[in-house]
């Protein structure tokens, strides 16, 4: 199950929609398993560690990437304000 983890792509604009359809995945098999009987139950266990494990995994990844995304989104702001000002600036002159 990692191994699907691992083929996201951090910089992929669908990253986060994937990395969202896998954690409802995650969350729907976690479902399926605490509902059914898989016989042993250190097996569940396990099951349902590791799912549990890449579920928080996917969650942190999807959190960092967010957090990244609203820092250069506040750098874009920051720099058009700076242009509009600039602008607006040398409208000013150009009217004097």
């Amino acid at each position: 199950m990692r191994s699907r983890l691992c083929l996201f792509i951090p910089q992929s604009p669908t990253t986060p929609l994937l990395l969202r359809d896998r954690l409802a995945e995650l969350e729907a098999e976690i479902k399926r398993l605490n509902s059914t009987n898989i016989g042993e139950a250190n097996q569940r266990i396990a099951t349902l560690e590791n799912l549990l494990e890449e579920k928080k995994e996917s969650e942190r990844r999807l959190l960092t990437m967010l957090s990244e995304m609203k820092t250069r989104l506040d750098d874009q702001r920051i720099m058009l304000d700076r242009l509009m000002k600039r602008l607006d600036s040398e409208a000013g002159n150009q009217s004097s």
